[in-house]
């Protein structure tokens, strides 16, 4: 319809007579917010009375039903009204066959319902219960000599089955790449890999040292660490993996050691009664001044040997030790040392076999015993 608007003269009063005829003319420019955007919503939320705010941040009338801007098409064709985005579908018969419309991305994923039973790809059967398209609930069902298992799972006819994993001991049933399962070479479960490492997507790990799989599957190194024993470490700082794994800057009976930039350090002394006698850092502090004749309570500091006795260090100090071959301290002194012949033994009356053993008054010692 061709609307004619009367010239009106230019004063202000007939020229605002003018717009309210041109706004009761024109359709639909009263009733902005019917559909079209308004104004935005405010920082809150609110909008002038009359209005609610709608997912893109503009102000329409409640009954409003405003479309995605700008508009859907190509593979996001469907506007979801409820959060004014383009989405693949709104209803399962938006979807080609064999697959569904899901929530909460609104997207055309596999599956079958009593409302959207079609299958493709030959597996003809919609399995309503478990929402899946199936060829096959056995291996009875499969009758292509290649393909005769029913994998359960896709409910497929293939060549062998994921669940359970119907290939012989070292293989596994995977996907190929075309999408098709069969025998390939790898492991199913750790004790697959005879006890070293672990059966890792289906390959035997090395877990103590993997990188990608430390320790477990699938958990990998970050920040340049490394993997040592299972265990992710930083080989510049680490002193028990100081440069590499297993270079331990751990010294015996020393404190102190350190790893820094990849080099051990050793500034703590020794622990309580041990020295570094030798004065070599490779062995740390070799000597237990407690126990070394040689090095007793000093280094350097050496046990005198007592006659027929080896020299002997104990937390006293310097002592009587053991006794050479043939030797005993039988009067328990330890200046004398070893003092006693044992062939006595055999004849001595007042150490009759050993040191001590008297025989008692009118007998005789005979071959070290008392008769």
């Amino acid at each position: 319809m061709r609307v004619r608007v009367p010239l009106l003269a230019s004063s202000p009063g007939r020229l605002l007579a003018t717009l309210a005829l041109l706004g009761a003319l024109l359709p639909g420019c009263g009733d902005r917010n019917a559909g079209s955007p308004g104004v935005a919503c405010a920082q809150d939320g609110s909008c002038p009375s009359g209005l609610s705010c709608f997912p893109d941040w503009r102000c329409y009338a409640a009954s409003a039903t405003p479309g995605c801007d700008p508009p859907c098409y190509g593979a996001h064709p469907f506007c979801l009204q409820a959060q004014l985005r383009c989405v693949d579908c709104l209803v399962d018969t938006d979807c080609p066959a064999g697959t569904l419309c899901t929530a909460p991305n609104m997207r055309c994923l596999a599956g079958c319902s009593a409302a959207h039973p079609g299958c493709t790809g030959g597996v003809a059967t919609c399995d309503v219960d478990l929402g899946v398209c199936r060829g096959c609930t056995a291996s009875s069902d499969c009758g292509d000599p290649a393909a005769p298992v029913c994998d359960v799972g896709s409910g497929v006819c293939s060549r062998c089955s994921t669940d359970p994993d119907s290939c012989g001991a070292g293989a596994v049933c995977t996907a190929g790449s075309d999408g098709s399962l069969g025998c390939v070479a790898g492991c199913k479960t750790r004790a697959d890999c005879g006890g070293v490492g672990d059966c890792c997507g289906h390959r035997c790990i090395d877990v103590a040292s993997d990188g990608n799989n430390c320790g477990l599957c699938g958990y990998a190194c970050g920040g340049g660490s490394t993997c040592c024993g299972g265990r992710c470490v930083d080989v510049t700082t680490d002193y028990d993996h100081c440069g590499s794994c297993g270079h331990s800057c751990v010294l015996p009976n020393a404190r102190g050691f350190t790893c820094a930039a990849s080099a051990c350090g050793w500034g703590g002394g020794c622990e309580d009664y041990f020295a570094n006698c030798d004065h070599d850092p490779a062995n740390g502090c070799e000597v237990n001044l407690t126990m070394d004749a040689d090095n007793c309570y000093a280094c350097g500091s050496r046990c005198a040997a007592r006659p027929h006795a080896q020299p002997r260090c104990t937390v006293q100090g310097c002592v009587l030790g053991p006794c050479l071959a043939g030797w005993a301290d039988c009067d328990g002194l330890q200046g004398d040392g070893c003092e006693y012949d044992v062939t006595g033994f055999a004849s001595d009356t007042a150490n009759c076999g050993g040191c001590g053993k008297a025989c008692a008054p009118k007998q005789v010692c005979a071959s070290g015993v008392c008769k």
